[in-house]
């Protein structure tokens, strides 16, 4: 028995657990001093998993317990495709282990802890695979985690997936190149795709650059060969779409619906100075931003010192002069995208441009690694004593590091303790450790000039917020701008708060014309605006349903983006027949310095002047003073608000026809609804070809309001039934996925059976 315990403590599958275990306690341990969730108030995740991610997967979960998930959602805006949110955000399998919580902090913090646990297995299993000693694959196990890239991400955590997949899909890769096996390469790529097409997009333009160094300066074989293991790769790649076939199916219908588009190379702006680069070395995800965004640029690897283990890689005699050139070649590949724009453009392409620079370091930190796991076979790894001087070297670090945020915290902690490492276990040459020296030296100072300045007030504020709310049947509710980190997708606080990835681009158009603001990812409508309130369904004073007969005119209306007013009095009068809704007040301005200044009572209006050039000014207005500049030569302005009386009538003649509802849900909408003559039934629900219309159960297709952006439904006069139905047909998509999955099950069956036989 002991003799089996022992040999089962030996064996590689220890490895595993060992490495695993670690990189949890390292965590865990960082969470505890920093006081951070669960262990302390301050919250895990920042920025994005504060807005979008955490929210989002706490309602996506909850809702899978109560049975409620549907295929749309009015929760955000004006309401939107649940699909979009799935197959970007939450459709990555170890999402459903959150199924084991009902809190969303720990929901959280197990998707971090899990996909940790894969990268380090999937680490390990690649530095075994390199024949690493258990010591250097645990450094490279760290190193890889604990990376810088890692923590610029941690609160983006559907980007983890492919991280912690990226070492077996390399070593797919090289399955394909080096033996021609290609199952593995199938699967692993389509289950990376499947996580994340946005990161999948990016592996496979490394997979193709991969490919074709490696068969034109590495491989030694014929020419038929290497071109018969170009079409293997093609092939490969080819069937892992076809394998996810449903899935790239419902990324088509996003793509239509909402209009997801590709960048191009004049948004390829997010390079960093040669100097930024040389300090990301040092420190990872703290203060070294790009020059476009103000988002910070991730460590390569866990330190220089890791990096300068590798660069040891290309004096080392043993390793041939084609495997440094094709290391070089790649490398320099991967660096070009920090610096030239359009290495950055290819590496990424969707929505904006922001490449390697910022999203796809992990690459390069691995690569980096991976010479280190070559390199450290050189080295004398058989010091006893270090693991002593190690323990005590951590103890400093924890007492040294108890006030720093986490993220710089346990970057700075597992950078430090690979510096120890190396300096007392790698490497005799003087000159060596003289330059380990000189790094702890300048990390030591970066460090210090930053970390040690960090106001704990600062790490703490505004981020205590754990998101434990109910997911809520209404869509706005009014909040001021202080309240930003208690908005998420789920629980929107503005007017419209639309994300451009989140919506359909016909009402990004529309919306801006009737006075919401517009920029390049969100679109907002002031709160004291009632006419727009009331026209989509806000409840506030005056709230009307989402469903309702209007006239027939409004086919008619013409929205002008450079004319709020003319838009809003268009729109009311197609709908209604009303005019003069506004109150026209002139006022005049006083001279104060360079300025022409404003002043009025009102709490909300509208505002509009024509500039001595002849250029219209026309925009919403909330403060009751403000001011022009002289430049613009005007001294009146005219400034309209609602009448009160007018509104009235709007609203009387617009809630004579609401639909009463006899069924109501996200995706499916039941009701009877009266439509006078010369009428049109109005909605406020975006147009998507999926919403499936009947009228006295009878299909019809929907007539399209307001540039082509709403969905109306046209009948005859009377009393009608309506039923609108979101659904989408995924009948042949599954199967064709299916059959592509059981045809590979069959052919690895027989080949089995064929290799036996022989």
């Amino acid at each position: 028995m002991k003799e089996k315990i022992n040999k089962i403590l030996r064996s590689q599958f220890m490895r595993y657990i060992f490495n695993a275990i670690l990189v949890i306690l390292i965590f865990i341990i960082a969470l505890i001093i920093t006081k951070t969730s669960p262990f302390g108030d301050n919250v895990l995740g920042k920025s994005d998993a504060i807005a979008q991610y955490k929210p989002m997967l706490y309602n996506f979960i909850m809702k899978i317990k109560s049975g409620t998930l549907e295929l749309y959602s009015f929760n955000n805006a004006l309401g939107n495709s649940f699909m979009f949110n799935y197959v970007y955000y939450l459709i990555s399998p170890f999402n459903f282990i959150a199924l084991l919580f009902n809190n969303a902090d720990m929901m959280f913090l197990s998707m971090i802890l899990i996909k940790m646990v894969l990268a380090s297995v999937t680490m390990t299993f690649y530095a075994n695979k390199k024949g690493a000693s258990n010591f250097v694959t645990t450094i490279s196990v760290i190193s890889y985690v604990f990376s810088g890239w890692f923590f610029a991400y941690w609160y983006n955590i559907m980007w983890l997936d492919t991280f912690a997949l990226f070492p077996l899909f390399q070593y797919a890769l090289e399955k394909i190149l080096k033996e021609n096996k290609y199952i593995l390469y199938i699967f692993v790529f389509a289950f990376i795709y499947v996580t994340n097409f946005y990161q999948a997009f990016s592996v496979l333009i490394y997979g193709i650059v991969y490919f074709l160094i490696y068969n034109l300066f590495y491989k030694k074989d014929k020419l038929f060969n290497k071109l018969k293991s170009l079409l293997l790769f093609i092939g490969s790649t080819v069937l892992s779409f076809a394998l996810i076939y449903v899935y790239i199916y419902t990324l088509v219908l996003v793509k239509r619906q909402m209009g997801l588009g590709f960048s191009n190379l004049d948004e390829a702006g997010y390079i960093i100075s040669s100097m930024d680069f040389i300090k990301s070395l040092f420190y990872g995800v703290v203060k070294v931003t790009t020059d476009r965004t103000g988002h910070t640029f991730p460590n390569l690897c866990v330190n220089i010192i890791v990096l300068i283990g590798a660069i040891s890689f290309f004096f080392n005699k043993k390793i041939s002069i084609k495997e440094k050139i094709f290391a070089l070649i790649g490398l320099n590949l991967l660096v070009g995208c920090v610096f030239f724009k359009e290495f950055d453009y290819v590496m990424h392409m969707f929505h904006n441009v922001i490449g390697l620079t910022f999203r796809y370091s992990y690459i390069m930190s691995f690569l980096i690694i991976v010479l280190f796991i070559k390199n450290a076979k050189e080295f004398n790894l058989n010091k006893k004593t270090t693991y002593i001087i190690l323990g005590i070297f951590l103890v400093v670090l924890l007492l040294c590091y108890k006030y720093i945020e986490f993220n710089i915290f346990i970057f700075n902690l597992i950078s430090l303790l690979i510096i120890g490492i190396l300096v007392f276990t790698f490497n005799n040459n003087i000159l060596y450790r003289i330059i380990i020296l000189l790094v702890i030296i300048g990390q030591s100072i970066f460090v210090g000039t930053y970390n040690f300045s960090f106001d704990v007030d600062k790490n703490t504020e505004g981020i205590k917020e754990s998101f434990q709310q109910e997911s809520h049947n209404y869509r706005i509710l009014s909040v001021s701008e202080n309240d930003y980190l208690n908005q998420n997708m789920y629980y929107n606080e503005n007017v419209l708060y639309l994300y451009t990835s989140m919506s359909y681009n016909k009402v990004l158009n529309m919306v801006p014309s009737l006075g919401c603001n517009s920029g390049p990812n969100v679109m907002s409508c002031n709160e004291k605006d009632k006419l727009i309130n009331m026209i989509f369904n806000v409840k506030n004073d005056y709230y009307l349903e989402k469903i309702y007969s209007v006239d027939k005119d409004i086919l008619n209306v013409e929205l002008d983006e450079n004319n709020v007013r003319m838009s809003q009095e268009n729109l009311i009068k197609g709908m209604t027949g009303i005019e003069n809704i506004f109150d026209i007040e002139i006022l005049e301005g006083k001279e104060k310095d360079d300025n022409i200044h404003f002043y009025t009572d009102k709490d909300y209006y509208l505002i509009d002047f024509v500039s001595d050039d002849g250029v219209l000014f026309n925009f919403n207005q909330e403060s009751k003073d403000f001011s022009l500049d002289k430049s613009t030569g005007v001294e009146k302005v005219n400034i309209y608000t609602l009448n009160e009386k007018q509104l009235n009538k709007v609203y009387n003649k617009l809630s004579k026809n609401q639909i009463n509802y006899t069924y109501y849900s996200d995706s499916l909408i039941e009701g009877e609804i009266e439509v006078d003559e010369n009428q049109i039934i109005f909605t406020s629900i975006p147009y998507d070809e999926a919403w499936n219309i009947y009228v006295d159960d009878v299909k019809v297709d929907a007539k399209l309001l307001l540039d082509d952006s709403l969905i109306g439904i046209e009948c005859s006069t009377g009393k009608h039934k309506i039923k609108l139905k979101y659904e989408i047909d995924y009948k042949k998509p599954i199967c064709i996925s299916l059959s592509i999955l059981f045809l590979i099950i069959i052919y690895m069956i027989i080949k089995r059976k064929l290799k036996k036989q022989i």
